[in-house]
């Protein structure tokens, strides 16, 4: 049987028994392969398939006006506007009092306004309004900063050093740290990032820490994830980092300790589009935000496993984003394998990972700090990344889709408290290896394929497997060919919102808009190219 998947954008995607063909339907694509002779002779073609590190959006879903600077807690408030509102044209005719800070489109959800005013009654005077939250703000989770000391006792609690006979990840797949910058000269975070990131505070593209109070916890974060290993150098990274590691994509939300929820959800969406498949949010609070709660639709929508922080306040309560159900909530625990004191418990909990404890240095979690140092630091912000490496390693071996990727977590989980679950531990202790052992017994590995496909007939000429580093190797019977690469996130057998998707000839936006290259070679031919996700869009 055909799939089609129609892009309305000139081009046409069929799958075949998990081979896919791309067949172009403009006037101009068919000129340029009725100039190219098919040629029967077996060409060699390899290369590494890279991600985009741009937007893989044309949309203007992320919209700035001339006026911004760097954002300060005064009377701002979020306006939500009808789908149908122009943000362009009610720009012109705010009523006086009234300006605006950010605007922010989320798509299929709604387009959103940060608004500064000193009567909030004249925002009620905005066409097209649908609701108005006063901003609050959302703190960071960590506890307490010691010094350096030689010990990652968290990783064996983990199962880390087991799980990496098996893979230490791929640097296909990206984690976005949503937080409070990073320090990118660190010496254990280089050729970690995927790209410089964006600073929502400052709205530049330099997402540095300053150390505003917020103890370099971006970074200490990042390091928990991604730091170099196997280097003779600081610590080691779950995920090893370097250019055989996963990504960080590092975007600044939080100043001085705090940030607000307009700008948490713009580093959300900002996440999604720029090709995370985990975002990591070591923040949080008591407060309920549709903005917020709409962001986090958005990437669960779009495939994207979002980890959250379920708080430091020792309560029965999640804080938000954690309390949202499309997330996966991480508690701590302790050294002794004990909840700790200060981590926030409920039934909607998801599992534990160790957070540390603030009473003396060796208890806490260690990872990178200021420039070239690292430091203990202990709370769910620890937690909670110890979860999204695990997830990036899931991944990194093909495995795919929100809910799968939590059932590995959650059932692998060691048991720890009352028999089964409870609100205090989820499902219990993550164990990394005991989740990849779960996905390869149970779950549909859903690797990067690369395929060549014949430009006359759109019948596939050969396919391969990329490796986890994105490497393959074809041999094609004939020239001219197009070459494209798709891995099925959702499992739903079409090319769809959620999936990663790419050809040669892609240069980034909207990845379904452009028209892939034919390519023409004699006997070998070093072919790289870029993928880019497939994204959920406003329909025009």
């Amino acid at each position: 049987m055909l799939k089609y998947f129609n892009t309305e954008r000139g081009v046409a995607i069929i799958k075949i028994k998990g081979l896919l063909l791309l067949a172009l339907i403009s006037a101009m694509s068919f000129c340029l392969v009725g100039c190219c002779l098919r040629i029967n002779n077996n060409v060699k073609v390899y290369g590494r398939i890279k991600p985009y590190a741009g937007s893989a959006t044309t949309s203007p879903f992320l919209l700035f006006s001339s006026g911004f600077g760097k954002k300060t807690f005064g009377k701002k408030y979020i306006v939500k506007l009808h789908k149908d509102a122009s943000l362009s044209e009610l720009a012109k005719t705010l009523p006086s009092g009234i300006s605006i800070v950010s605007s922010l489109v989320i798509p299929q959800k709604g387009k959103y306004l940060l608004v500064e005013s000193e009567n909030p009654q004249e925002l009620y005077n905005i066409p097209n309004i649908k609701s108005i939250e006063e901003s609050g703000r959302f703190k960071l989770l960590k506890l307490s900063n010691d010094p350096l000391i030689n010990e990652q006792w968290y990783l064996g609690k983990t199962g880390a050093p087991s799980a990496w006979d098996m893979i230490t990840g791929s640097p296909l797949v990206t984690v976005a740290v949503v937080d409070s910058g990073v320090r990118a000269d660190h010496i254990d975070l280089n050729d970690v990032f995927l790209n410089d990131g964006y600073d929502f505070i400052d709205n530049d593209s330099d997402p540095t820490d300053p150390d505003d109070s917020t103890h370099y916890h971006g970074t200490h974060v990042s390091g928990i994830i991604s730091a170099l290993a196997d280097n003779s150098v600081g610590i080691a990274g779950i995920c090893w980092g370097g250019n055989d590691g996963i990504k960080i994509l590092p975007v600044r939300v939080l100043n001085n300790r705090y940030g607000d929820e307009f700008s948490i959800s713009s580093g959300i969406v900002y996440a999604v589009e720029h090709g995370a498949k985990v975002i990591n949010l070591s923040l949080g609070s008591s407060d309920d935000y549709e903005i917020v709660r709409d962001a986090i639709e958005y990437a669960y929508e779009n495939d994207v496993i979002v980890v959250a922080s379920s708080g430091n306040d020792a309560t029965n309560t999640l804080l938000y984003p954690a309390a949202y159900p499309q997330t996966i909530a991480v508690g701590a625990t302790n050294k002794s394998d004990e909840k700790a004191w200060y981590s926030n418990y409920s039934d909607t909990l998801d599992l534990v990972a160790p957070g540390g404890s603030n009473s003396f240095m060796p208890n806490g979690i260690l990872s990178t700090y200021a420039t070239d140092s690292y430091a203990y630091l202990a709370g769910t912000s620890m937690s909670a990344p110890q979860v999204s490496a695990a997830a990036a390693l899931l991944i990194s071996a093909g495995y795919t889709g929100v809910e799968e990727i939590r059932s590995a977590l959650t059932a692998s989980a060691s048991d720890l408290g009352m028999p089964g679950y409870d609100p205090y531990y989820g499902y219990g202790l993550l164990q990394i290896d005991g989740a990849l052992e779960y996905a390869e017994q149970n779950l549909l590995s859903e690797p990067f394929i690369i395929e060549a496909v014949d430009p006359y007939s759109n019948k596939p000429l050969a396919s391969c497997v990329a490796d986890r580093n994105g490497n393959y190797n074809l041999e094609v019977p004939q020239t001219p060919f197009y070459l494209q690469a798709w891995q099925d996130f959702d499992h739903d057998g079409e090319i769809s919102p959620g999936d990663f998707f790419g050809y040669y000839g892609y240069n980034g936006g909207d990845v379904l808009a452009g028209n892939p290259a034919t390519i023409t070679a004699e006997k070998e031919i070093k072919i790289d190219f870029l993928f880019a996700p497939i994204l959920t869009r406003d329909h025009e």
